[in-house]
């Protein structure tokens, strides 16, 4: 049995994961940071017998607030 060598078995690999990465290259975001939205997938959520969730506001200090806000404008 013939062996690659590990170098040219990542570089391999590499290659193959760049050409799926460019074929379906529309179907990920830029960046975690920068979700996006789709119509291609439709789902709905079952939630049997149980009820809506709900809790009471809380308070936070104004550094969390801060960081709360700047993570749902992003």
């Amino acid at each position: 049995m013939r062996t690659v060598p590990k170098a040219l078995r990542f570089l391999t690999l590499r290659k193959l994961f760049q050409a799926e990465l460019d074929r379906f290259g529309d179907m990920f975001v830029e960046s975690s940071k920068k979700p996006g939205r789709t119509d291609l997938l439709k789902f709905k959520i079952d939630p049997g017998n149980s009820s809506p969730f709900k809790s009471q506001p809380y308070r936070v200090s104004d550094a969390e607030a801060e960081v709360m806000e700047s993570e749902t404008q992003q």
